[in-house]
């Protein structure tokens, strides 16, 4: 029985999600070296937080291993072909859930309207605002002399 395995990655071309299926190990170990940097900051999935980085890492290394293992001669069983979908699945979702590209859309009220105004940020733009934002306060705090104890 021979089973694709893929790579989670973008075509930036048609920014759309691109799904590489191989079953050659070299080229899905390029494909995992590519994700790697992307994770990297100002990468596409450098909001991955570390715990999912980790079984991100995890989840490749099985895949690479069951795609070694075919590629030298070895049936899958069933448990290992559902291992690959899980793998392929849970990094899949880290990527979706991450994914700088992504938009975000929120509908506001601003202050002083009825109307409802919806805005829409890559989900990397919202990241860098609250960044943005969190560090400001974090300065103002900083700068502004304690409190008198009466």
């Amino acid at each position: 029985m021979s089973i694709s395995f893929a790579a989670f990655g973008k075509d930036d071309a048609s920014k759309a999600p691109a799904v590489k299926a191989t079953t050659d190990p070299v080229e899905f170990k390029a494909q995992s070296e590519t994700l790697q940097k992307q994770m990297e900051a100002g990468g596409r999935y450098e909001f991955v937080k570390p715990d999912e980085h980790e079984r991100i890492n995890a989840d490749l290394q099985k895949i690479q291993g069951l795609l070694e293992r075919q590629a030298a001669g070895s049936t899958l069983s069933r448990e290992d072909i559902a291992a690959q979908l899980t793998a392929q699945n849970e990094i899949n979702a880290i990527f979706a859930k991450r994914d700088g590209d992504r938009l975000v859309c929120e509908r506001t009220t601003p202050i002083g309207s009825h109307l409802p105004q919806t805005t829409c940020v890559t989900f990397s733009e919202k990241q860098h605002q609250n960044q943005l934002s969190s560090d400001f306060m974090r300065d103002q705090q900083k700068r502004s002399p304690p409190p008198k104890v009466h």
